[in-house]
């Protein structure tokens, strides 16, 4: 089984991990993943929301890399699941080779709305695909894109609320005229 969680920025995608109490009951065991590139908490070795709880995690480069212990793990959870190059074939590798549950949390777009990551990709393999909202950061109604308000940093650029702010469609085409001007 495979669940797809994905949004833009501040949309509580990490606030999805760790699971909720039904993946989490009647002795199963969870292995937390999430990706080495995303460097902005202290707690190494953890999940952070950006309400600040944290879980434990294996921060590694690639999927491929997980110790054995996610393989043995009966649900495999990987957040900022955008920066795997191999998340379709690790996610579709747990779950229909080892019969893993799988959820993966992250972005699908970038702040251009394009396509970034792997999670456009594996919505078609999996049985579930939820999309998260936020808040815009303008006007508190729901959030669907998000918009870069830090300069430079290419188009891969990790970053929080410092670096990124969640906008409804009007305030997101608003930020992103005044970004051309």
């Amino acid at each position: 089984e495979e669940e797809v969680r994905v949004g833009g920025r501040g949309r509580a995608q990490a606030s999805s991990l760790p699971l909720p109490p039904s993946l989490q009951t009647a002795g199963r065991t969870v292995f937390l993943a999430s990706s080495s590139k995303d460097d902005r908490y202290t707690a190494k070795g953890a999940v952070v929301t950006h309400t600040g709880s944290s879980s434990p995690a294996a921060a590694v480069a690639r999927l491929a890399d997980l110790p054995p212990a996610a393989a043995a793990a009966d649900v495999l959870a990987v957040d900022e699941a955008q920066f795997f190059d191999d998340l379709v074939e690790a996610a579709t590798a747990a779950a229909d080779g080892r019969g893993q549950t799988v959820v993966v949390a992250g972005l699908d777009g970038d702040f251009l709305r394009r396509p970034f990551g792997g999670l456009p990709a594996l919505a078609p393999h999996a049985e579930s695909v939820t999309r998260l909202t936020a808040r815009c950061s303008w006007c508190g109604g729901d959030a669907h894109f998000s918009v870069r308000t830090a300069a430079g940093g290419g188009a891969v650029a990790v970053g929080g609320a410092d670096a990124y702010a969640a906008a409804c469609r009007a305030h997101y085409n608003e930020a992103m005229a005044g970004a051309q001007t």
